[in-house]
């Protein structure tokens, strides 16, 4: 009985840190999102600014999330303005 009880709170444990990871690579995806829709800085600055420490990590992540490299990204909002942005439903108001 014993084991099935610290089996359940580590089972719960490890969905805990999987939500914290999940959340907060979310809120990094967001904010680099709005970094490159308003600032001019570049991709190595906006991934080291949001807690990457390698562009090629935050590419693959950013690829994963948004479905596109960030520099596509970027080009796809100064030809449309902010409505891609907007149209993923990406406010961190909702966060």
């Amino acid at each position: 009985m014993l084991i099935v009880i610290v089996d359940f709170f580590v089972a719960s444990e490890n969905r805990d840190v999987a939500l914290a990871v999940q959340s907060l690579r979310r809120l990094r995806m967001i904010r680099a999102l709005e970094l490159l829709a308003e600032d001019s800085a570049g991709i190595t600055k906006i991934a080291f600014t949001v807690g990457y420490t390698s562009l090629s990590a935050f590419n693959a992540a950013f690829r994963e999330f948004v479905g596109e490299t960030p520099s596509s990204y970027r080009q796809g909002l100064r030809g449309a303005g902010n409505v891609k942005l907007k149209a993923q439903g990406l406010c961190t108001t909702l966060i």
